[in-house]
């Protein structure tokens, strides 16, 4: 088998119908499987499951828990009932908008032994029906594990890996079982090659009320940003600290920045000190998070007033659009 797509569902009964059809539509020279591990939801997400698995019986592969496992527990087990030589991700309630996108990817890593794992563009669309295009334009069409330390900058949607790498990640970060991400295995896929990015919108990434992280606030998704960082650092033994530690003093940043538009500032200037310890470097101390957490905590009168000039000489400056 030339592609295995994973697909992860719990309670995404609105959306997975979406994620599966998707995954369906691909047009490919090669055969490939779709598998499907439903993670005892209490919607009607295993009925809809059962019913696409039914009606496709050569193509998807029903993985149907009896208790909940959890997302990191769920891939494991959806992994290990697959057998292509890639494998491409997609969450239950996200879907593919391309149907070259698998046929693209695996060219792309056929073509170029030296990548670890491949990468699109996507559409991240929230709740209100704004969007904006993650990552920007990538002028150069790779990313190489420093530049991932300092953020994610790629949708899980939009990951195809090589599965020998997969094996060796679900092995060698068992004991990280605590934290679970795209991001840590964006990173340590990175450690044996460049991820190569097609600069090609083919997914949608849904902001959707019934996300993990919507109950946490954009504080509590910072702060797991944050363990995460601090996880992958641990998983390369330090051999990045500097550059980690940059990471994390942005998110210290963008934390000042939600406390001060929250009207706490001293939880803000807390988090500002936290940064600076953390980072002094002066590409830190020019950067736009930093900036924008020292206007919002300590000048917030110039915030105000370039808030008002764009709304009065454009409407539509930014990267937020509407559908």
């Amino acid at each position: 088998m030339k592609v295995s797509v994973v697909i992860l569902a719990y309670n995404h009964e609105s959306y997975i119908a979406d994620a599966i059809e998707s995954a369906l539509m691909q047009q490919t020279d090669f055969p490939f499987e779709i598998v499907v591990g439903e993670d005892c939801s209490s919607d009607r997400t295993r009925e809809i499951v059962v019913d696409f698995q039914k009606k496709y019986p050569d193509k998807i592969t029903a993985v149907l828990h009896d208790q909940n496992k959890g997302p990191r527990a769920n891939y494991r087990e959806v992994f290990s009932r697959t057998t292509g030589k890639y494998i491409a991700n997609l969450d239950g309630d996200d879907y593919w908008t391309s149907p070259d996108k698998l046929q693209l990817q695996a060219d792309y890593l056929d073509s170029h032994e030296d990548a670890s794992m491949c990468s699109h563009a996507v559409k991240k669309v929230d709740v209100g029906g704004s969007y904006k295009i993650i990552p920007g334009r990538k002028k150069r069409g790779i990313y190489k594990l420093e530049e991932l330390l300092l953020g994610n900058p790629i949708a899980a949607c939009s990951h195809m890996y090589r599965r020998e790498l997969i094996v060796r990640y679900i092995n060698e970060t068992a004991e990280l079982s605590n934290i679970s991400g795209d991001w840590m295995g964006a990173v340590w896929n990175s450690q044996y090659g460049y991820i190569g990015h097609i600069d090609k919108v083919m997914s949608v990434y849904r902001k959707n009320e019934s996300s993990i992280f919507r109950s946490v606030g954009v504080v509590g998704r910072l702060e797991w940003n944050l363990r995460s960082s601090e996880a992958i650092n641990k998983m390369l033994d330090f051999q990045y600290d500097k550059i980690s530690r940059a990471g994390q003093a942005r998110i210290y940043s963008n934390m000042a920045s939600v406390y001060a538009m929250d009207g706490d500032r001293e939880k803000g200037k807390e988090c500002l000190k936290k940064a600076l310890k953390l980072s002094r470097s002066t590409k830190f101390l020019l950067s736009r998070d930093f900036f924008a957490a020292v206007v919002r905590l300590y000048l917030p009168f110039v915030e105000t007033f370039l808030r008002s000039v764009r709304r009065r000489f454009s409407g539509n400056i930014g990267e937020e659009k509407s559908i």
